[in-house]
């Protein structure tokens, strides 16, 4: 339902358009709010219900292009877990940060993250250091 808080045992997707990946390594910049923006977009990737993570990714992919989206070669996807950017944004800024499930008609599995624009580059920082080459996937399959 919309509005929903995403339980903190799982995982969100973050499309990272190529400017902000550089050697396959996604930037802080991917987790900043662009002029006008309210939250970061994501997908909640349990909502697919998937056997796997790459599974479920795949299922962004499908769903993204799908709906129009372009998803460019140079992409990736950014695999975040939702308690584990909480728990870093709390410990390390003491800021909360708010997931939430915002369903699209043509992307079910849309959601949210809602962070300070005060510390938006301290939390985006942050969120940058938790991507990992084991959660980053191709944006193009």
């Amino acid at each position: 339902m919309t509005g929903d808080p995403l339980p903190d045992e799982d995982h969100v997707s973050r499309y990272c358009r190529p400017s902000v990946v550089e050697h396959g390594r996604v930037k802080p910049d991917a987790f900043r709010l662009r002029p006008g923006e309210d939250h970061l977009s994501l997908h909640w990737l349990e909502f697919f219900a998937a056997t796997s993570q790459t599974d479920a990714v795949a299922q962004v992919r499908k769903s993204m292009t799908e709906s129009g989206f372009a998803l460019r070669p140079n992409g990736r996807f950014a695999v975040l877990r939702v308690g584990e950017a909480k728990a870093v944004a709390e410990n390390m800024l003491g800021l909360d940060l708010r997931f939430e499930h915002m369903p699209l008609d043509n992307a079910p599995a849309h959601s949210g993250l809602f962070l300070s624009q005060v510390n938006e580059l301290a939390i985006a920082t942050e969120l940058a250091f938790l991507v990992t080459d084991d959660n980053t996937y191709p944006a193009v399959g």
